[in-house]
């Protein structure tokens, strides 16, 4: 299971996926970080993917995301995309739909895991 604590104050708690963006079809606007990679996106959203939910949602996401890019290559992404990762497993992945570049916001921070 996975959760995760918004700045306005809710909780959100999920076995597969969590979808963190605007309940419309506007742009969320957010600042996002991993290790110490920051930047402010705009995007559709953000999908965090339990083990659990990885043969779902997020392979779709991934499965779009190599065709794109020319996939075929034996990377993070093409092995997750097929194989998903275990269940139980003690980290979560996350995926930036849609991420839209300008001179406010970043595209560099769009796909990661989480520990």
């Amino acid at each position: 299971m996975a959760y995760a604590k918004l700045n306005d104050g809710q909780t959100l708690y999920a076995i597969n996926d969590l979808y963190i963006g605007a309940k419309t079809h506007i742009s969320a606007r957010y600042s996002i970080s991993l290790g110490d990679n920051s930047e402010h996106h705009s995007s559709s959203g953000v999908i965090v993917s339990t083990g659990l939910g990885s043969s779902g949602w997020f392979r779709s996401v991934l499965t779009g995301a190599c065709h794109i890019t020319g996939g075929g290559k034996a990377n993070e992404i093409e092995v997750l995309r097929e194989k998903g990762f275990p269940w139980d497993a003690p980290y979560l992945y996350f995926s930036v739909r849609e991420p839209f570049p300008s001179k406010v916001t970043g595209t560099a921070v769009v796909f990661g895991k989480v520990d």
